[in-house]
């Protein structure tokens, strides 16, 4: 894994080292998944998918997956947004999110990075994924892994997807005016991140890097250039129990899903 300045890393990529090992992933799948028969839960653990895709809540009793893959490779986009007054509702979603990754990763692997409000540190990822791609002569990493597959060639330990899980809520304190004797001013650096934001959405795609942002609201003075990157919506309501996701900019059917709940029938 590499070093990305203020990132938090959390590895997601499932090594199984022997059958008891499988067969422990696979109770560990069906505990998060409740439902779940265990010759599924033994196959999601044992093999992982072609696609990268993540679980938002429940639809039908059943997990509801997401793909975010790229819409040229069959996907729904790699940029997913957890809106929402609840601030427990859009964590729950995103934990969903990291732990259905964790249980069933893509074939290539996948890493989640975690940012810890300031996201300067998706600079020096974008960088060494672009030099990657150049050093290998190739546009995407989907050309990469192509290329790879044909002349059974290995593409190295970095052709897996990156998740970048940006804490939108903590990147907008940046944007409160603070007081100074000059009056009340946005903080230095403000400005700097919501750059950062708008190169990892806009240079992600080609890169394998998907982002999922947390945030109360895409809208305002700063967000609102950004909404219309974001591949696809997850509005949590205001309890925090259920929520709605939709595509942005596909005409499609909104899904509802509801959200885990504690034994005592309140949010963890």
């Amino acid at each position: 894994m590499g070093d990305y300045g203020q990132m938090s890393l959390k590895g997601l990529v499932i090594s199984m080292a022997s059958s008891n090992a499988r067969k422990r992933a696979a109770r560990e799948h069906q505990q998060r998944f409740p439902g779940t028969p265990y010759p599924v839960a033994l196959r999601a653990v044992s093999h992982g998918e072609e696609a990268l895709q993540v679980v938002i809540g429940k639809a039908g009793g059943h997990p509801y997956w997401v793909d975010i893959e790229e819409a040229a490779s069959g996907g729904n986009g790699p940029h997913i947004a957890v809106i929402g007054t609840s601030e427990v509702g859009r964590r729950s979603v995103v934990d969903l999110m990291i732990d259905s990754m964790s249980a069933r990763p893509p074939q290539r692997g996948v890493e989640v990075l975690t940012t810890r409000g300031d996201i300067s540190g998706t600079d020096h990822l974008i960088e060494e994924r672009t030099r990657q791609l150049q050093q290998c002569g190739v546009r995407d990493f989907a050309e990469l892994r192509r290329r790879s597959a044909t002349e059974q060639s290995d593409p190295g330990d970095r052709s897996h997807a990156v998740v970048v899980v940006v804490d939108g809520d903590r990147l907008m304190e940046e944007f409160v005016p603070v007081a100074t004797r000059e009056g009340r001013v946005t903080r230095a650096g403000a400005d700097e991140s919501l750059s950062a934001l708008a190169r990892l959405l806009r240079r992600g795609r080609c890169l394998d890097v998907h982002t999922v942002l947390n945030v109360r609201q895409l809208s305002g003075p700063w967000l609102t250039s950004l909404s219309g990157l974001m591949s696809s919506v997850v509005e949590v309501d205001e309890s925090g129990t259920a929520a709605t996701w939709r595509n942005v900019g596909v005409r499609s059917a909104p899904v509802d899903v509801v959200l885990p709940m504690n034994n005592e029938g309140k949010q963890p």
